[in-house]
């Protein structure tokens, strides 16, 4: 009773309210575009994606969320006619696309792959993107909780679909409009040892982006 009487109130909150109390009440916020703000790449970290098989990674840079360089996006897009409240977040998005992204190893990891030799090959991503959604006039599909471990922020997010591919085949055109974060998952391990230094390697249309990483694959 508890959960119907909250449901209800929120929906009236939104249905007669200006934006500032839908705030107050139900923390929801009115968008006239879904995406909240376009992210220019400028480093890359590892960040926490415990008890998700992989390793993640966070794109941090300049964001652009007004004026008239957002607007030129939006329109670029076609994200202009959202005009919906929002409780769920982030919508943060990559601007222009990955041209590629690569990791190399620093010791040897078998016979085929010595110290310094592209891993790529060896490696699935796991992103979230939300251009699917924009182009198809904001229609969300159906979600598999089981598919988010490691990504559950972007679960809730009406428009944010996992998609998971080789490393390799990522490139500008399928990467545009993903969120900042991501997951890489080995699916070999190395010869004779549980783990791995590895560095990442990301191309973006404006620089180029490395970071070094650990990698223990005792619990694969």
């Amino acid at each position: 009773m508890k959960h119907l009487l909250s449901a209800f109130l929120i929906g009236c909150a939104l249905a007669s309210c200006s934006g500032s109390d839908c705030e107050d009440i139900s923390g929801a916020t009115y968008c006239k575009n879904y995406v909240s703000g376009y992210l220019m790449p400028e480093s890359v970290e590892q960040s926490d994606a415990e008890g998700a098989g992989g390793v993640g990674f966070t794109l941090k840079g300049r964001v652009i969320n007004s004026g008239a360089a957002y607007d030129e996006l939006a329109e670029t897009y076609g994200d202009k006619s959202f005009n919906r409240y929002v409780v769920n977040g982030p919508r943060i998005a990559v601007t222009d696309g990955l041209l590629h992204v690569k990791v190399l190893t620093v010791r040897d990891f078998d016979a085929l792959h010595p110290a310094g030799s592209d891993v790529s090959d060896l490696i699935d991503i796991h992103y979230v993107s939300f251009l699917d959604y924009v182009r198809s006039g904001y229609r969300a599909e159906p979600k598999d909780v089981e598919q988010y471990s490691g990504m559950m922020t972007y679960y809730a997010v009406d428009g944010a679909r996992l998609f998971s591919s080789a490393l390799q085949g990522v490139n500008q055109e399928n990467s545009k409009l993903i969120a900042p974060e991501f997951l890489l998952k080995f699916n070999e391990k190395p010869s004779g040892d549980e783990s791995g230094l590895f560095r990442l390697v990301i191309q973006t249309p404006d620089a180029s982006l490395e970071t070094e990483f650990d990698y223990s694959f005792a619990a694969q």
